[in-house]
């Protein structure tokens, strides 16, 4: 059936892999930073955008970065989430 889903679903299959690729960039934004600062400033840049986009009702686009911020390694962030309204 998998194998399939490229030819019978070509666009929620696309829909699917825009949104694992704006979650999985998400990810690769915060963790490319090397500064505790750097990191917290992306998150914030990161949930001013989803403020944007639930504004805008984007909610696609919202659910995907939120759940890039939701991952596990992202959410094990402690000291970057707790510094981000300091920055």
């Amino acid at each position: 059936k998998k194998k399939n889903c490229k030819v019978e679903a070509p666009n929620i299959f696309r829909l699917i892999e825009h949104f694992n690729q704006v979650s999985s960039w998400c990810q690769a934004m915060i963790l490319s930073q090397r500064s505790l600062r750097q990191r917290a400033y992306v998150l914030g840049r990161l949930l001013k955008i989803c403020f944007y986009l639930d504004r805008f009702e984007n909610l696609n686009s919202f659910c995907a970065i939120m759940s890039g911020l939701r991952a596990n390694p992202i959410f094990r962030l402690k000291k970057t989430f707790s510094s981000w309204p300091l920055v």
